[in-house]
């Protein structure tokens, strides 16, 4: 500053980091959204049960949609079963399943001559993916915001 003028610098430097903070917003919030995703699959294949088929290793993302100001990223399990796992289902009272215990838990075979013959009517929900999701969510408020402060820093100290 001279002469009674004004230094104008720092404001020009404040105003581009903005406008750089404003251009890579959408990237930020990309790159944060995958990360919460992936926390959620993470979390997910760890509450799916294994038995005898492959419903932990189907589970997986699918890339970012975006409408308007919402962008979403689905978690996908393409097994036709896994929705009954997730949510629950009812089974027919009496029904004969050909196969064999192993330990504590039960291996069906097709065709097998021994076998097990359902009690229950229903078998109650494991809820990985809805617990997972739900856990995700509370961590996402100070997660979020720890995220954008050390972006939104870093992007205006230039």
């Amino acid at each position: 500053m001279s002469g009674g003028g004004f230094d104008y610098s720092e404001f020009k430097k404040l105003n581009e980091g903005v406008k750089q903070l404003d251009k890579n917003s959408v990237k930020f919030i990309e790159n944060f959204l995958f990360e919460m995703a992936e926390r959620a699959l993470t979390k997910t294949k760890k509450r799916t049960p294994v038995g005898v088929g492959d419903l932990r290793g189907a589970w997986y993302r699918s890339g970012i949609a975006r409408r308007g100001n919402d962008f979403m990223i689905n978690l996908i399990n393409p097994k036709l079963y896994a929705s009954f796992v997730e949510y629950g289902h009812f089974q027919q009272v009496g029904r004969f399943i050909p196969g064999y215990w192993s330990g504590d838990k039960f291996v069906y075979v097709k065709d097998y001559e021994t076998g097990m013959v359902l009690k229950n009517p229903w078998v109650e929900g494991r809820f990985m993916l809805t617990i997972s999701v739900q856990e995700i969510e509370r961590e996402i408020p100070a997660r979020l915001s720890a995220a954008w402060a050390k972006y939104a820093t870093g992007m205006l100290k230039g």
